[in-house]
């Protein structure tokens, strides 16, 4: 289920305000049934964020990590483990863009320090850094990257990870 922000209010419902919190129910509701549970364990999250939420006006290294422990701290009571996806590199630095290949290897090691700096949070979690690998693959535009890097990370990295 993709999630493009580390906290937003694009899916809302009565019962919760933001995607992140309605995401987490619906795995929890979906996944976590007691036969699941018994039969496959609890699921393994991938999850990522940072590309997009530079977009967001003023905010800052602090308010992005806030939005990331919310986002973590809602997956953890529904996933028996957590992957944190760091950013790719963009294409090339361009002043038009906040996604800056500096702003985004911030962002990554505030995350990986916050993860580390937090036992409940390191005990369910990994942190794969994409973005030297992705510095030279062919990007789609400025920050996202073309659908074979995609379907690589998926198949040669996550699957074997996760089964």
């Amino acid at each position: 289920i993709p999630i493009e922000y580390a906290q937003d209010v694009e899916i809302q419902t009565p019962e919760f305000r933001t995607t992140q919190e309605n995401v987490a129910a619906f795995i929890d509701r979906n996944w976590n049934t007691p036969n699941m549970v018994r039969e496959w364990g609890r699921p393994i999250c991938v999850l990522a964020a940072g590309n997009h939420d530079a977009r967001i006006r003023g905010i800052t290294t602090g308010h992005f990590l806030r939005n990331v422990r919310f986002l973590l701290n809602n997956f953890a009571r529904v996933c028996e483990h957590m992957i944190w996806i760091g950013n790719t590199a963009n294409a090339k630095d361009d002043n038009k863009y906040p996604q800056t290949k500096a702003l985004m290897q911030q962002w990554d090691t505030a995350v990986r320090r916050m993860i580390e700096a937090e036992p409940t949070l390191l005990s369910v979690m990994s942190f794969i850094d994409v973005r030297r690998a992705s510095l030279r693959w062919t990007h789609d535009d400025h920050i996202h990257l073309d659908k074979v890097w995609y379907e690589k990370l998926g198949n040669d990295l996550l699957i074997p990870l996760i089964w």
